[in-house]
């Protein structure tokens, strides 16, 4: 009897000190880091131009302190990724920090859709990852466009229509109803300027260029004479932007008074003829013309007029030299 009292309690007294070990060994669990970021690319656009930097930021909380941060940017359907990491410096051994970093997208990144991993890891070991879609756009490239716009004089007779092509090596291409003209550009951050330096064709154009790569302002002057411009920047089109089309419209001669209530021009299947009248019916496309860009076109006949024309949007504008000059801008019938 006397050795089963003592028994019972020695592993009373055991099991007193196991549950008091217990207790002492208790780990205090500590909140995992709490990220939220304010921008993902410029004003929070989630987009960023291939070969610039992509602008982060965010505020960071982390009570067991920060140990690690880790970016990862990966293709939606591709295996390109960029990937960059911070284990020291400000943001490092702080328990709240405001994130604020520039990243290199490199030059040789596809362009497209992408997913943004950031994680930030404490010393205790929690990790927290953010997730966002990222989209790469492509640099804008100046030889991948051609200008097309409007030219009248002071008098307001007419309205030609022109282009110019901009290629390689800053070498400009002027198109009108005349001969082609041989130039170069220049290209700055807001403005663009085309200049044909013979003397016996002298041309200079200028363009305000905003941030978006639009044409916001034009300046036209052949030799002495200024014309009033306009202009825009369109994009050279992979697709024939011709392709069974049919515009309609007023047609206007040598000044505003009306010359064709109703114009059409009639497109055929492929892009590559078309044909105008005061019918859509009678507007049968037999003209072979000269494809710019797929969105703009020139044709020669055979009396000597020339007819020049481009599609921006919804609308084809039109200049025709024969004799006289007949001008106009229509609108795509759906």
């Amino acid at each position: 009897m006397k050795k089963n009292t003592i028994y019972l309690l020695f592993l009373l007294l055991s099991l007193g000190g196991v549950i008091t070990s217990c207790k002492d060994d208790k780990v205090e669990l500590v909140e995992a880091p709490v990220i939220n970021l304010s921008e993902i690319g410029a004003s929070n656009s989630k987009k960023v131009v291939v070969g610039s930097e992509l602008h982060l930021e965010g505020d960071i909380i982390a009570v067991g302190l920060i140990a690690k941060i880790e970016i990862e940017i990966h293709q939606e359907a591709g295996n390109f990724k960029i990937l960059k990491s911070y284990n020291d410096g400000p943001y490092i051994g702080v328990r709240n920090t405001l994130f604020h970093e520039h990243i290199d997208i490199p030059s040789d990144a596809p362009a497209g859709a992408y997913h943004l991993d950031f994680t930030v890891t404490d010393n205790v070991g929690n990790k927290t990852t953010v997730e966002s879609e990222l989209t790469l756009e492509k640099a804008f490239d100046i030889t991948e466009h051609f200008v097309a716009g409007t030219l009248s004089p002071a008098s307001g007779s007419y309205n030609s229509v022109y282009f110019i092509r901009l290629l390689e090596d800053n070498k400009a291409v002027f198109m009108g109803s005349g001969n082609d003209l041989v130039g170069e550009y220049e290209l700055t951050s807001d403005s663009l300027l085309v200049t044909i330096s013979d003397p016996n064709n002298y041309r200079t154009a200028r363009f305000a260029i905003n941030e978006k790569h639009e044409l916001t302002s034009a300046y036209y002057r052949a030799l002495s004479m200024v014309y009033k411009t306009t202009g825009v920047l369109l994009a050279i089109n992979e697709q024939n932007q011709f392709v069974g089309k049919t515009f309609r419209g007023e047609e206007f001669k040598m000044g505003p008074a009306s010359n064709k209530a109703d114009w059409y021009y009639k497109f055929n299947a492929t892009g590559s003829h078309y044909g105008a009248a005061e019918r859509a019916a009678a507007a049968e496309p037999t003209n072979a013309f000269e494809n710019i860009n797929n969105s703009a076109f020139k044709f020669k006949n055979s009396a000597g007029g020339t007819e020049l024309g481009f599609v921006s949007g919804d609308s084809l504008t039109v200049f025709r030299s024969q004799g006289l000059f007949y001008f106009g801008t229509y609108k795509l019938l759906q």
